[in-house]
């Protein structure tokens, strides 16, 4: 019961009853007990909303989801209606803790969280999954363009930048949708496939969307085998370094190398890089496997140095995420440590179109430790350019496309004189990969190209290959 008081206040009561007798058992009387109960039952509906709501947005959570989905099923199956499931996942979210800290992480996702409720109707339920990952119900609709509006409008909300304590924050989506009844006729299935069809979005590139097709299952099924197979690599010990020489356009000498990851699978025998480096980045193992290429080849320098060969500078491919990593510089001053070898026998070549701003500080502090830095793949972006001025790099490789297209394209060889003669003027070593005849290679002995690196010389080659390349030097 309610009762209300003077001052118009609502009061939540328990009443209970109990008899009077008199001395000869007769009922005489009643007493009537009045309990207040506000304080109790707000803290029990309190409890309940958060068994069934994420507790950083306030959001539904998977619980709560799950039952709204059920009781939405039973109506489109009795009214036969569809309606969507969408998946979706915050492109590279760890790297805005590991920049920012995981408070701006956490407003962050509430200000995702705001945006999307206000993208969907009132009858559709946003909920967050956990994590960077978010579901949204979207209840009677009528057909596919409902749900890619939808996947549209959320993609240009969310995408447009947040400003999180007074730092402007920018990310992307990936978005999968699944639809009842073609994709699954229960909750389960559908928030599966939806999650299926979001990984494929990722692997399209990022920022975007992606309806499930019957064909992302079997591909989410060797995604998985992959996946377990990859992390059993990293146990077993499965993978090797190859090593491909860089050669000194004018004395011919081998002056530097390139590691290169390789896979021997004990079932499918050696695999491609292009087959497990981009599954190892969606699977999070990619800091790992850098982590295991870097400490392979320091020890694989203090063996060089035993056995009395003379050892060069080996670059490794270094991903974005990595530089973000905690603790990164320690942990390269722990594996140079450990391995007894001078930094600037071990380099991290970073892609162009990987370099952020907020990377600098960490290069430079690379760089200050006498670690080599050099930029790959210049020439495929603009920017690539000012970051030659901006930071001090040792290293500039010009992109393979450029190269390749450079003998019959005057604007790619416009590209490779302007790379090669600012990197000169820079004191930088210029690199050109991917040298495959001597076309090529005139054509960048005439633009000023100090280091080459190709088929034209050698391929990768195993440690004991490299190690006779070196004994020559």
């Amino acid at each position: 019961s309610i009762l209300l008081r003077k001052d118009g206040v609502e009061t939540i009561i328990e009443e209970s009853t109990s008899p009077i007798f008199d001395q000869l058992g007769h009922v005489s009387g009643s007493v009537l007990v009045f309990r207040d109960v506000t304080q109790s039952r707000a803290m029990a509906t309190k409890m309940i909303h958060l068994a069934q709501h994420d507790c950083l947005t306030d959001l539904p959570n998977r619980s709560l989801l799950k039952q709204r989905l059920d009781h939405a099923l039973v109506l489109a199956n009795r009214h036969e209606k569809r309606l969507a499931v969408l998946y979706l996942d915050i492109d590279l979210f760890k790297q805005v803790n590991d920049r920012y800290g995981h408070k701006c992480g956490d407003q962050l996702l509430s200000s995702l969280a705001n945006r999307m409720t206000s993208a969907v109707r009132r009858s559709d339920t946003v909920s967050r999954q956990g994590g960077d990952e978010f579901v949204i119900l979207l209840t009677e609709i009528e057909d596919l363009d409902d749900a890619s509006k939808l996947a549209r409008k959320l993609l240009s909300s969310l995408s447009s930048p947040h400003v999180i304590n007074s730092k402007v924050v920018t990310i992307t989506l990936s978005i999968g949708i699944s639809l009842y009844p073609d994709d699954g006729e229960t909750s389960d299935i559908l928030i599966d496939t939806a999650d299926k069809a979001m990984f494929q979005a990722k692997s399209n590139g990022h920022n975007g969307f992606q309806f499930f097709k019957k064909s992302l299952q079997v591909r989410a099924s060797k995604r998985s085998q992959m996946d377990t197979r990859l992390r059993r690599a990293l146990l077993k010990h499965e993978f090797i370094v190859h090593y491909q020489p860089q050669i000194d356009l004018t004395s011919g000498a081998v002056t530097s190398a390139e590691a290169l990851i390789r896979w021997e699978d004990p079932d499918y025998g050696l695999v491609s890089p292009r087959a497990f480096i981009r599954m190892s980045e969606q699977a999070k193992l990619i800091c790992a496997i850098g982590d295991w290429v870097r400490f392979h080849v320091c020890q694989q320098q203090k063996k060089w140095l035993e056995s009395g060969l003379d050892i060069v500078p080996i670059m490794i491919n270094t991903a974005a995420i990595e530089l973000s990593k905690k603790h990164f510089l320690n942990d390269i001053e722990l594996t140079l440590k450990e391995a007894g070898i001078a930094a600037h026998f071990l380099g991290l070549e970073i892609s162009e179109s990987d370099i952020e701003r907020e990377a600098f500080p960490i290069i430079r502090s690379l760089k200050s430790i006498g670690v080599r830095l050099g930029i790959d793949d210049v020439g495929v972006n603009e920017s690539g350019m000012n970051y030659l001025q901006r930071m001090d790099f040792d290293t500039v490789k010009i992109a393979p496309k450029v190269i390749s297209e450079a003998i019959d394209n005057s604007d790619k060889a416009t590209i490779a004189r302007a790379i090669i003669g600012l990197g000169n003027n820079l004191g930088q070593q210029t690199v050109a990969k991917h040298v495959e005849n001597q076309q090529q290679l005139t054509f960048l002995q005439q633009c000023g190209c100090t280091h080459a690196q190709g088929h034209l010389y050698n391929h990768p080659v195993a440690p004991d290959i490299f190690a006779k390349l070196l004994s020559h030097k």
